[in-house]
């Protein structure tokens, strides 16, 4: 639903799906939901066009995964972030893998 609601450009309804699904990982020790919180509210910051803050939010999605399947989510949107502020050795190590 996060990502639906970025798509739309919803920015208030994307950070709100990303708050719950933090508050409900947070309460229910889900990792992937951690993640999933995560990048929902570095969405909502694309949609502000706060890059900084966003890629701060995909930065701890990465962190925060275990799963490698979930963390390639965060990692696009983070290097994106860090080519939209000129970092482009950090976005080249986003991708690497």
């Amino acid at each position: 639903m996060g990502l639906a609601h970025w798509y739309l450009g919803e920015k208030e309804s994307t950070f709100e799906i990303g708050q719950t699904l933090l508050d409900y990982s947070h309460a229910n020790a889900n990792i992937r939901g951690l993640v999933l919180g995560h990048f929902a509210i570095g969405c909502g910051y694309l949609i502000d066009g706060d890059t900084h803050l966003a890629g701060e939010s995909f930065k701890r999605a990465v962190e925060a995964s275990v799963d490698p399947w979930y963390t390639q989510f965060p990692k696009m949107l983070l290097a994106f972030t860090y080519i939209l502020n000129g970092k482009f050795p950090e976005a080249e190590d986003a991708l690497e893998e």
